[in-house]
């Protein structure tokens, strides 16, 4: 027993104190004759029997199973007590058959056992591991190991076992080396840049690829060589210091530092190192994380935030950012009087008029439940000297996981806009005011033209008739020349008065129109005949084009009269303001109405001339009464034909429109809409087109 209390200090593992066991129980075998043919045992080993019997009852009840064989006769001499807990029989039924054990072998492994048990007793000691199943079906892994026992002669007498249960160990070996599997795959899949230096040396005992690709070198070239070798940190002082540290204290550090790669590239890296045991030897592990991408996200969002920052505080507007309860987190400046610290400390809606806060209350409430929309207000705020200044303001909500916790809101002095605005509506309601007695002026005046024009009107008619009467007496020529002319003036001053009452009845509601059913023919084709017949004089080209089957003519829904005034004047004004050698072309056809109008048909009549044309600036004012062209340099008419026409086609639901250009020519252009649908053969086939040209 001493021997083993002397080796049990030395051992460091289980392997270790089973050999030690063993070695310690085959030199207790040695020590008393195990056969009454064994002479030559040292004397005194065993003083008695007792001694003998506590030998076999100590080994009969150690834990592990001990069996001596005799090589006589092959047969058992003596099996522990621990048979019957590992393979399930006695101790008896063993000894009487050994086949027994043999059975309860995995059948895997009995060969391997009955090479053992069948080899020559001058082999070598013997120690197997095998697999035996118990009768629950439970398999069990022991450790079996044998040695010869000679007798003084050097002869072999009897063969000595033990058997031990090593399923633990095996389990604890296997659970061992999956653990162990593990932490390399981890270790070689890892993302992060790995690696293992030795503590003594510093040199690199292992790498994964991440950190291989890290630092720029294949893995077979760093294994062996230390991190000066490469030049690997830009400043070495920080990981020197560390790891110095960690060769004198097991603990953990993380810094960072600068990598410099083959390219001369720096990348930053945070560098997790700790300490490892691993048998007797001591290593330094370390993880590599590139930071570089991160660091210069960093710098980049401290950059973004310095310029955020400027851009916040140099903004012209008040810009406040608040809570949802009111509390004023941050301001770029104060406009207010106040300091900016003071603002910080009060809520938003103190800042403002007391009669003023429910509005912003309302438009902070409106942009919780209208996320995405920008309420706007106007309010007073109150400055430190007392006065009340008006601010436009706009409501933003600041949205953190789909709901709106903090608001951004812009404020923007409109004092003097408010005070312009102001002003305009009473400058606004100065000139309705004015307008108002103009309109009144407008009647008034309209009224004694009115009053005027029918006063007028019977008097000079009188003339009229007095003078065609006395046309006819026996007069001699030169008083009938006088009277010509006489006529001829009154019978201008008398159109002239008949065109202001128009235009006065039109500008009051009360023209009225004597409709019928008529063809555009009705009241086109008597003016162009007398036009043409001008037309003549000057040599002008006169053309007139139907572009519709003179048999069936679209019907138009009009006052013949009125019509043929209103084209009358277009067609004078066209002979008027064309030089000789010209030409006039009307057209007549029928067109489908655009955007409010579709769905109806108008007869167009274009009147084309070559004259010299309107200028740009008289064409928005060109159908206002009163006005005349600049290029009307006659001095004749008052300006209210066209005027007229305006009027008359308006009446009928119409339109008349003109385009010119200077020394080309001018084109009104009447469009008159369509009262009854000409025949359908008609509108299913090109029309033909009648011209007349003179």
């Amino acid at each position: 027993m001493a021997a083993f209390q002397k080796l049990q200090p030395q051992l460091h593992d289980r392997s270790q104190l089973y050999i030690a066991r063993r070695q310690c129980f085959y030199a207790l075998l040695t020590m008393k004759s195990l056969d009454s043919e064994m002479p030559g045992l040292p004397s005194g080993c065993l003083k008695d029997e007792a001694d003998w019997s506590l030998l076999w009852t100590t080994l009969g009840h150690h834990y592990d199973i001990v069996w001596i064989r005799r090589l006589a006769d092959d047969s058992l001499m003596f099996f522990g007590d621990g048979l019957a807990r590992l393979w399930g029989c006695s101790v008896a039924d063993a000894v009487q058959d050994p086949s027994q054990l043999d059975k309860a072998i995995h059948p895997a492994d009995r060969s391997l056992r009955a090479n053992c048990w069948q080899s020559s007793v001058a082999d070598d000691n013997w120690e197997i591991e095998y697999r035996v199943i118990q009768p629950s079906g439970e398999t069990r892994w022991v450790r079996e190991s044998a040695m010869t026992l000679r007798d003084s002669t050097d002869q072999p007498t009897h063969l000595a076992g033990l058997i031990r249960d090593v399923t633990r160990y095996k389990l604890a070996e296997r659970i061992c080396r999956e653990t162990e599997r593990q932490w390399w795959k981890f270790f070689e899949q890892n993302p992060l840049g790995c690696c293992l230096l030795s503590a003594r040396s510093l040199r690199f005992a292992a790498a994964n690829a991440a950190f291989a690709e890290l630092i720029g070198y294949p893995v077979e070239e760093i294994i062996g060589r230390h991190p000066d070798d490469f030049g690997l940190w830009l400043d070495p002082t920080l990981p020197r210091l560390v790891f110095q540290s960690l060769r004198q204290f097991a603990q953990s550090e993380v810094f960072e530092t600068a990598l410099r790669l083959p390219t001369q590239e720096l990348r930053q890296v945070e560098l997790t190192a700790m300490t490892l045991e691993a048998g007797d030897q001591r290593y330094i592990a370390l993880m590599c994380r590139d930071v570089t991408r991160a660091k210069q996200l960093q710098r980049q969002l401290m950059d973004d935030e310095t310029r955020f920052r400027a851009l916040f505080m140099g903004l012209p507007d008040i810009v406040a950012h608040i809570s949802s309860e009111g509390r004023v987190y941050d301001v770029n400046h104060a406009d207010f009087g106040y300091e900016k610290a003071a603002l910080l400390e009060r809520n938003f809606l103190d800042w403002f008029a007391v009669e003023d806060r429910p509005q912003i209350q309302a438009s902070l409430a409106q942009s919780l439940t209208e996320i995405g929309d920008r309420q706007a207000f106007e309010a007073r705020i109150q400055h430190s000297d007392g006065t009340l200044k008006w601010y436009a303001g706009r409501v933003a909500g600041a949205h953190f996981n789909e709901s709106i916790t903090e608001f951004l809101i812009t404020l923007r002095d409109v004092a003097a806009q408010k005070q312009a605005a102001d002003e305009l509506r009473q400058l606004n309601h100065e000139i309705a005011e004015a307008n108002a007695k103009l309109r009144e002026l407008d009647k008034l005046k309209a009224r004694f033209a009115a009053t005027l024009v029918h006063d007028l009107r019977s008097p000079l008619t009188s003339i009229y008739s007095a003078l065609e009467i006395l046309d006819n007496a026996s007069i001699d020529d030169g008083l009938r020349y006088l009277l010509s002319i006489s006529r001829s003036s009154l019978q201008r001053a008398l159109d002239m008065i008949s065109s202001i009452q128009h235009i006065y009845q039109a500008e009051e509601g009360m023209l009225k129109l004597d409709c019928a059913l008529i063809t555009p023919q009705a009241f086109i084709q008597a003016c162009w005949e007398a036009a043409c017949i001008e037309g003549r004089k000057k040599e002008l080209a006169m053309t007139l084009a139907y572009a519709f089957d003179a048999d069936e003519p679209p019907l138009l829904y009009g006052d013949a009269p009125k019509l043929e005034r209103a084209f009358n004047n277009l067609l004078l004004n066209a002979l008027k303001f064309t030089p000789p050698g010209g030409s006039i072309t009307l057209n007549v056809s029928i067109i489908n109405g655009s955007g409010v109008n579709i769905g109806r048909d108008f007869v167009e009549i274009s009147i084309l001339d070559t004259g010299v044309g309107i200028p740009p600036e008289d064409l928005p004012y060109i159908f206002d009464a009163y006005r005349q062209s600049r290029n009307n340099r006659t001095g004749v008419g008052f300006g209210l034909g066209l005027a007229i026409v305006k009027s008359v086609i308006a009446a009928h639901g119409g339109d008349v429109r003109v385009e010119s250009q200077i020394g080309i020519g001018t084109q009104f252009s009447i469009q008159l809409p369509i009262a009854a649908a000409r025949v359908a053969s008609a509108a299913s086939s090109a029309p033909a087109k009648k011209s007349v040209r003179l």
